[in-house]
């Protein structure tokens, strides 16, 4: 599996933060769970709620990397596959084999589990993805580190329609941070493609076990 310079993590908060935004960095940051019992969920078990969910489910993902002269420096392709379910008390969460964090789904409502840097097993349950209710809503999200706004970004819907070989997607979410970084989600499937300053990710295969 070739990995990209940076794992896509399906929407989680670390997107668009800095290492240093990272809620495993910051010692303040509340423990959801502490030494808490992790308990494996049947492999059969699935989400089929904002993103589906169940072990075994792949996305891959087509990178393209610029340099400063807007040359091309490296493609790649990325796979990212589910391979664990467990519950963390009565949450279940799900593991990919790429790096990052696992996710938990609530409603409209994605999350990422990370550490706080704190001694034990403190884990930090952190909302990193949210749907907006109507097409007019334009959500406002803040990363908080040690009490204060480390960065931000919104979510809002659009109208755009993106054609990949996975196929044509619409009804689109778009996650955007202060530096105009894009990430571009359809319900039921995940994230679409992705755009930075210098890197472009476009999904060109999924499968999703029934």
């Amino acid at each position: 599996m070739i990995r990209t310079y940076i794992p896509l993590l399906l929407l989680t908060l670390t997107l668009f933060a800095c290492k240093d935004d990272d809620p495993e960095n910051d010692p303040n940051a509340p423990c959801t769970y502490n030494n808490s019992v992790v308990t494996n969920a049947d492999t059969s078990t699935q989400n089929d709620v904002l993103i589906p969910l169940k072990v075994g489910n792949f996305w891959v993902y087509a990178d393209t990397l610029w340099d400063s002269n807007a040359n091309i420096i490296a493609t790649m392709i990325d796979t990212n596959t589910i391979t664990r379910s467990l519950f963390i008390q009565s949450d279940l969460w799900w593991e990919y084999d790429a790096q990052g964090p696992s996710q938990h789904i609530s409603g409209n409502n994605l999350f990422a589990l990370s550490g706080n840097g704190q001694t034990g097993d403190c884990k930090v349950k952190q909302l990193s993805f949210y749907v907006p209710g109507t097409m007019s809503d334009t959500i406002l999200q803040n990363i908080i580190v040690d009490g204060e706004i480390a960065t931000s970004y919104w979510l809002y819907h659009v109208p755009d329609t993106i054609v990949t070989a996975a196929g044509t997607f619409t009804n689109l979410v778009v996650k955007e941070d202060e530096a105009h970084n894009k990430v571009w989600f359809q319900e039921d499937i995940g994230v679409v493609q992705l755009e930075q300053s210098n890197r472009k990710r476009i999904l060109i295969d999924y499968h999703f076990n029934n």
